[in-house]
């Protein structure tokens, strides 16, 4: 019953931040669009910073999860040698 918890409380915060810089890039789009609706001023570069600090966060964030290792199968190697 905890490994199954486990699994699914284990990529929550990754979830969450996941989320959340896609919706801040988003949101910052279209707060871009409207400035240049309204003023007609161009916003590329406030639109260049922000993909470019949300999009590194997804990037380190993916790395991240491609190059952990797997704790689980770690925990039953190490048991499954041992005699009690």
């Amino acid at each position: 019953m905890k490994k199954e918890e486990n699994k699914r409380r284990k990529g929550i915060f990754s979830r969450i931040i996941v989320w959340y810089c896609i919706g801040m890039i988003t949101g910052l789009s279209v707060w871009a669009f409207g400035i240049l609706q309204s003023t007609g001023y161009d916003a590329s570069g406030i639109l260049g910073v922000s993909a470019g600090v949300f999009g590194g966060e997804l990037l380190l964030l993916c790395v991240k999860r491609i190059l952990a290792k797997d704790r689980g199968n770690s925990e039953e190697e190490g048991t499954e040698g041992k005699e009690e």
